[in-house]
């Protein structure tokens, strides 16, 4: 049984941003693998979200989602429902 997908999107401060998708067993595994790559480039946050398919395309402004982020020397993760 294949694990599910999940879908990254790491904002750069300056603009643009970065996207990837992976497999994790769970939303836990993949938040912490988004702090591992937080931590290693520098950057504040990224959001992610499970999705259906690898053709899936993830847009954290009109969906909900994860937003893992470093506060304070410890990493969080947070549920976000985007309302319309």
């Amino acid at each position: 049984m294949s694990q599910p997908i999940f879908a990254f999107v790491f904002p750069f401060v300056g603009g643009g941003e970065f996207r990837c998708k992976r497999n994790f067993p769970d939303a836990e595994s993949a938040a912490n693998w988004a702090v591992n790559i937080i931590l290693k480039e520098g950057d504040d946050y990224c959001y992610f979200k499970e999705v259906a398919s690898s053709d899936y395309v993830f847009e954290p402004a009109c969906e909900s989602h994860h937003v893992v982020c470093w506060h304070d020397d410890a990493p969080t993760w947070e549920v976000y429902d985007v309302i319309d």
